[in-house]
């Protein structure tokens, strides 16, 4: 017994042993590459700079006519990535993790440079925000999937001003920040939001693109009393208008971080940022519709389409890229139309989202889908 007993022990310490190393070699792996995507980024966008590259030709990427045309921005649909700022996380530390959740396996995909992906034609990029050391900083996840194309947001909002320099007269860019608070087994200095960081954030679209480069709630409410009523009641602006410019949706994992933001400026005469809501419970801010899956609320949400909300629909995702999901997203009328399976994605799938033969921006309406 007494035998039994010391084997299990040194089996146990061994396993312990075991998880501690695997532990220490997440902390260290996390934390180096951590400092090499900022040095990388940093060199990057210095390079970037003096060597922006080339423009691209816009009427490329458009099925209609881009210089003659009537159409207002939720009379279009584009291609969007989704979580932009992604690299490929690395199979071999994440295997183990596994073990514990499938979900994992959800993060095994990754992009290019954000350059690269709009001169491929994606007119939305997704950002995920987090704090860290008092800096807004991309992470996807910060146990499984932290791996980034830019670790510095500023940096990769700076990225996307230097291509729309390059480029003006583009499709207006959706760029969705999707706010989260940080934590990591790995590195202590990730932290909640404050009020505070968010009228910093708030200030750094406005002091990277300028407030008039940027299409604003109070650009779309007009002498109206809000923006829900704006947009049902005169919609959005022309397309004509709105070349060359971004525009911010932020979507919040807490309630708490949401009204921070709204707070700022509960009438939203000043913020930067739409923010994302549901199809249920609209408020008075509600321009933007949350709407994943197009095959599920589907009449609700036409409803809202009718009424020029602006639907920001999954069209595919990593295991659900199906004809059907592809069909329902476009005959949805969702004006942004976020892919996993932008071309040069590492994905070990054949399939790739196009909209019109190599089109990414679309008339709404004009496929015929059937």
């Amino acid at each position: 017994m007494k035998k039994a007993k010391k084997i299990l022990l040194i089996v146990l310490v061994a396993i312990l042993g075991l998880a501690a190393t695997y532990y220490v070699s997440l902390v260290i792996v996390f934390n180096t590459e951590l400092s090499r995507e900022f040095k990388a980024q940093a060199n990057y966008i210095e390079n970037l700079r003096k060597n922006p590259g080339l423009p691209v030709i816009e009427s490329n990427f458009v099925n209609f006519d881009l210089e003659s045309n009537s159409l207002r921005l939720n009379e279009i649909q584009f291609l969007a990535t989704h979580n932009s700022f992604k690299k490929l996380p690395s199979k071999y530390m994440n295997a183990p993790l596994e073990l514990f959740s499938n979900r994992v396996k959800n993060g095994y995909y990754g992009y290019d440079s954000l350059t690269e992906q709009l001169n491929a034609g994606m007119r939305g990029l997704e950002l995920d925000v987090t704090m860290y050391d008092g800096a807004f900083v991309l992470n996807h996840n910060a146990t499984t999937d932290w791996r980034t194309n830019g670790t510095d947001f500023a940096m990769a909002l700076e990225e996307i001003k230097i291509w729309s320099l390059l480029n003006p007269g583009h499709i207006p860019l959706n760029i969705m920040v999707q706010v989260r608070d940080g934590w990591s087994p790995y590195n202590h200095k990730y932290d909640k939001y404050t009020a505070e960081d968010f009228v910093r954030l708030d200030l750094l679209f406005s002091a990277t693109f300028g407030d008039d480069g940027i299409i604003k709630p109070s650009d779309v409410m007009g002498e109206r009393t809000t923006v829900r009523e704006a947009v049902e009641e005169d919609g959005w602006p022309l397309l004509s208008e709105c070349r060359g410019k971004v525009f911010f949706i932020m979507l919040f994992d807490k309630e708490k971080n949401k009204q921070s933001y709204i707070d700022i400026d509960s009438d939203f005469g000043t913020q930067r940022a739409f923010i994302m809501t549901g199809a249920d419970g609209l408020k008075d801010y509600s321009a933007v519709i949350h709407a994943d899956d197009a095959r599920k609320n589907t009449q609700a949400l036409e409803n809202l389409v009718s009424k020029n909300y602006i639907l920001r629909s999954r069209i595919d995702e990593q295991f659900d890229y199906t004809q059907e999901r592809w069909q329902a997203s476009v005959e949805l009328g969702a004006v942004i139309l976020a892919t996993d399976h932008m071309a040069g994605s590492v994905l070990a799938k054949d399939y790739v989202c196009r909209l019109d033969g190599e089109k990414t921006v679309i008339e709404r309406g004009s496929l015929d889908t059937e």
